[in-house]
């Protein structure tokens, strides 16, 4: 996963989501390289940020290191980006793959650390879980101040909806809609007010395969929702908006 595409291409990728009715964009951290990179977008309107370290930036890591640079991190950008930062994330947990597990004490301490920051700053989160979301839920309860944020790029299956009830956390959903079916059974299992979507561009599953994933695609994803949810794209675009206003602030 990198952000490189739409970095080198911001200008055009968010003047073709504005033609097509999208209005902004929230733009997930990855790793220490992409902050100042993140920091460039802020010239545009419309885009807001969230600052985190992603699990794929774990592996091979110092934990020392890598908490000293979120926390520098915090110390640093919310002065320097104010109203544009809008979250925490993307953090999470990852037992996909093997150097994913070989560092999953190190992704707990970190996802600890991650939300201790959003509860001192009042920032909601950007969760990435994947194969480990009893570790995430277990992590979540840990505190007795609750957080609200979203889990992204979910896809499923759909018992998890009621696993996470417990948590003001919103489940937002991306190209996998098109292809997945574990993934259109949890949408439909979705309450509307825990309901989003997303590009999860650049590297996500994508739509349209002659168009580089970017906020410009969100209406295809918002178009395939209505299709499994068998309503309107406006009733999507509806709660979508309601749902990013209430939890981020958009």
């Amino acid at each position: 996963m990198q952000l490189s595409p739409l970095f080198e291409e911001a200008g055009a990728l968010l003047r073709l989501a504005r033609e097509r009715g999208v209005d902004g964009c929230l733009v997930p951290s990855y790793g220490p390289k992409e902050w100042s990179r993140q920091d460039e977008l802020n010239e545009f309107d419309g885009v807001y940020q969230a600052l985190g370290i992603h699990p794929w930036c774990v592996p091979g890591c110092d934990l020392e290191s890598l908490v000293s640079q979120l926390n520098d991190a915090f110390d640093f950008y919310p002065g320097k980006w104010k109203e544009r930062l809008k979250a925490v994330g993307e953090f999470g947990l990852d037992k996909s793959r093997s150097e994913f597990k070989e560092c999953f004490e190190v992704q707990k301490t970190l996802f600890r650390l991650h939300r201790e920051w959003a509860q001192r700053l009042s920032l909601p989160v950007i969760l990435h879980v994947v194969k480990a979301h009893g570790a995430a839920c277990d992590l979540l309860r840990e505190s007795s101040t609750s957080i609200t944020g979203v889990i992204h790029a979910f896809a499923g299956p759909k018992e998890l909806v009621a696993q996470y009830a417990e948590f003001d956390l919103c489940f937002s959903y991306g190209g996998s809609l098109k292809y997945s079916e574990k993934a259109k059974e949890a949408l439909r299992s979705t309450p509307r007010e825990k309901m989003m979507f997303e590009t999860d561009g650049p590297d996500g599953p994508n739509l349209v395969e002659d168009e580089p994933l970017s906020p410009a695609l969100l209406p295809k994803v918002v178009e395939t929702a209505a299709d499994v949810l068998g309503t309107t794209k406006e009733w999507c675009w509806t709660v979508h908006r309601e749902n990013c206003r209430r939890v981020f602030g958009l």
